[in-house]
């Protein structure tokens, strides 16, 4: 039976140490240019973040939109959004819908981002998924070594038991770098990068959370289908 509650416990407890961090900056939007410009709305993100909200829960609730209407679906949106937007530049896989920042942030930080805009911290829990997504990632760094981008696994709760923050599940599927994870001069490395290997492959490293990176924002699978209609 504890065995079955593991992932919620370490979901919650992730949700009470995040939630501490983001006390002192909660009040602040985050300094996401494109993202927190009025005059540079998106179609998609205005559509998807103000049509839906999650719950402390992880359900779904309907929220106030700042369009008439729009229809929401996972892979492809379309709606009543008629008002002149910028492409943000969402990377669309069979996988998921992901936004790969252009800002490095610690772990912490770049995770509370993502929440932010009705994302989380990316999932890549897949040689599949790993290799599109860093394709789409690294598009504009093809020449190791290069910075990697955080994603949502860590050991935060438990040194050395990895886990996906972004569900509590357990780690099961590894692609880590040759001599990884390896806490660098003892020094404790909670957080994982996928990074572009020297042979040009995409692998994982742990790092210090409040390294500064890149990070990779996905969807989450309750907005594969959202309708939202607030006349």
């Amino acid at each position: 039976m504890a065995a079955t509650h593991a992932p919620l416990l370490r979901l919650a407890l992730f949700i009470l140490q995040f939630s501490l961090f983001a006390l002192r900056a909660w009040a602040q939007e985050p300094e996401i240019s494109l993202l927190g410009n009025e005059m540079d709305k998106n179609r998609e993100y205005q559509c998807v973040a103000s049509c839906f909200q999650l719950s402390g829960q992880g359900q779904q609730t309907a929220a106030k939109s700042m369009v008439p209407e729009c229809v929401v679906d996972y892979r492809s949106i379309s709606s009543d959004c008629n008002e002149p937007t910028k492409n943000l530049g969402l990377i669309v896989l069979d996988s998921g819908r992901y936004w790969v920042s252009s800002e490095k942030k610690n772990w912490h930080e770049a995770s509370r981002i993502c929440r932010t805009y009705s994302m989380q911290l990316a999932g890549l829990e897949t040689k599949e998924e790993i290799q599109a997504v860093a394709e789409k990632a690294f598009v504009n760094d093809t020449t190791p070594p290069v910075e990697g981008f955080w994603m949502s696994l860590c050991d935060l709760v438990e040194d050395g038991k990895w886990y996906w923050a972004h569900s509590g599940e357990d780690l099961a599927y590894s692609q880590w770098d040759s001599g990884e994870p390896n806490d660098v001069n003892k020094v404790p490395q909670r957080c994982v990068e996928v990074k572009m290997a020297t042979d040009k492959s995409f692998k994982w490293a742990d790092r210090d959370c409040m390294d500064e990176r890149k990070f990779i924002c996905e969807m989450p699978e309750i907005c594969y289908r959202q309708y939202c209609n607030t006349s």
